[in-house]
């Protein structure tokens, strides 16, 4: 946290006073507020709870998703935090604590991004790919008018006898190869140092932001978490290779309650209809008597499934994707502790 909010005033602290005398109107508004909104959802993101589970409260988390039995299942306990873990929660070894629907640990703001500040987050990596675009934008403004002037004197220097001002003076990349071109940038940048190196900054850093930023929209769009999206990375790398197998039939309830987990005061969560299973070999899973090891399944009358080879991910439905505006109102707003 501390190395973003240092790299980031610093980098203010050069640019600003070197390029506010050539700014316009528009830009010496545009510009502190850009600024001020990286601030301020910086410090929204890093400062809000994300979502801590607690004794006190891992009851309430319970209640919020279900199990659905291929990346979540019920009864799992966490042995730091000692309570069962809910559905979509992960413990952060950097946090020391569980947080809900636990997206990633992010070093840039010391917190976890969870269930509580993902919106803030995702508002943060909006603002930040804002900011690096229009600041490389005005930065190539105010350097092309700098490269101008050069061209501006070079001809008058030259012509100061036959110049005529009617004439014109040429775009000063017109003529130019891509060797003499990126030389001029390179003259720029070291000329006006202080806009120049920020600005050049700007540029590399920011496909990096709105790669970041158009990644976690996708999450929304795919009602996942960073987290979740490397567990259906495993199952997919597990379907590809045979070994995955889906337990077909009308399962009962995989919430806290039949397990014996989290009390009588929880409302269970959906039933799941479908249940995958890994093998080692490839495979159909062994056939078994009706409350053995299948029994975990929670199917009806305790029966034996009957499996099939799952071949793409695309057959395996996504409890917690409820379209993409649900997603979004999901995000935004947050199910609070």
């Amino acid at each position: 946290m501390g190395f973003f909010l240092l790299l980031l005033t610093t980098c203010l602290f050069m640019w600003v006073p070197a390029a506010w005398p050539h700014l316009t109107t528009s830009q010496h508004i545009l510009v502190p507020f850009t600024s001020f909104l990286v601030y301020m959802t910086f410090f929204q993101a890093a400062f809000t709870d994300p979502g801590t589970v607690t004794r006190e409260n891992y009851r309430h988390a319970l209640q919020i998703y279900p199990y659905d039995n291929i990346l979540f299942h019920p009864g799992i306990k966490c042995t730091t935090c000692n309570f069962t873990k809910p559905a979509r929660s992960k413990h952060c070894r950097t946090c020391k604590s569980c947080v809900a629907r636990h997206d990633h640990h992010c070093v840039w703001i010391n917190n976890c991004v969870g269930q509580g500040n993902n919106h803030y987050f995702i508002l943060f990596l909006s603002s930040i790919s804002l900011m690096l675009t229009y600041g490389t934008n005005v930065t190539y403004s105010l350097l092309s008018q700098l490269l101008q002037d050069r061209q501006q004197s070079i001809v008058r220097f030259s012509n100061q006898q036959h110049f005529r001002p009617e004439s014109g003076i040429p775009h000063w990349s017109t003529g130019l190869n891509w060797s003499n071109y990126f030389a001029l940038w390179g003259w720029a940048i070291i000329a006006d140092v202080f806009i120049g190196g920020v600005g050049l900054l700007c540029a590399l850093c920011m496909p990096m932001a709105w790669g970041f930023l158009g990644y976690h929209i996708y999450l929304i769009w795919a009602g996942m978490t960073t987290n979740e999206s490397l567990k259906w990375a495993d199952w997919k790398d597990d379907i590809a290779d045979g070994l995955v197998f889906m337990a077909e039939g009308e399962t009962g309830d995989a919430s806290p309650i039949t397990t014996g987990q989290a009390g009588t005061d929880i409302e269970p969560p959906v039933p799941r209809k479908r249940t995958l299973t890994r093998t080692v070999n490839g495979e159909p899973p062994g056939y078994s008597q009706p409350g053995s090891k299948h029994s975990h399944l929670g199917l009806k009358g305790g029966g034996v499934p009957k499996w099939r080879r799952v071949k793409s991910l695309k057959e395996v439905e996504n409890t917690y994707d409820g379209g993409f505006w649900k997603n979004v109102g999901g995000v935004f707003k947050p199910v609070i502790l």
